[in-house]
């Protein structure tokens, strides 16, 4: 789970930094690495684990440091 955080805060600064396919977003990529990593993984369990990492990394995110 803290693979797939990192990777979807990588994934978000390519984002920012205009480095990304249109057709892609952060959320979408983590599926994909989902999928890669472990194939027996059904889609829609993919798509509920990719919101959450969303999620948790928006809530990471308002938490002032």
């Amino acid at each position: 789970m803290k693979k797939l955080i990192k990777h979807y805060e990588q994934i978000e600064r390519l984002q920012n930094a205009g480095g990304l396919r249109k057709e892609l977003n952060p959320e979408i990529c983590i599926q994909i690495h989902i999928q890669f990593h472990y194939p027996e993984i059904n889609i829609m369990k993919r798509m509920l684990i990719a919101n959450d990492i969303k999620q948790i990394v928006q809530h990471k995110q308002s938490i002032p440091w």
